[in-house]
């Protein structure tokens, strides 16, 4: 996610975008845990499954940086069961 603010400065430093939506990153989420053992937040998962995902990248060697263990525990068992919309923060 970039801010609004920032991107005329972001965009000439790039090739190209790519949007994953939220439980296209919460499939990925789940799916590095029961593959790889990792946990890793929603932000972290979406370069993995933005590789995946676009055409732009298929047949081609790829490298994503998964980043981000920073999950609340109950978000990380909504996703594993298979409830993808966000839980509320309790403050």
């Amino acid at each position: 996610m970039v801010l609004p603010a920032l991107w005329p400065s972001l965009q000439s430093l790039v090739a190209g975008t790519e949007v994953v939506a939220e439980a296209q990153a919460a499939e990925m989420v789940a799916a590095l845990h029961r593959k790889n053992h990792l946990v890793v937040e929603g932000a972290g998962a979406v370069p993995v499954s933005a590789a995946i995902i676009s055409k732009r990248f298929r047949g081609r060697k790829v490298a994503a940086i998964i980043s981000g263990g920073n999950i609340d525990e109950p978000v990380l068992s909504q996703i594993l069961s298979g409830i993808t919309s966000p839980i509320k923060p309790i403050l």
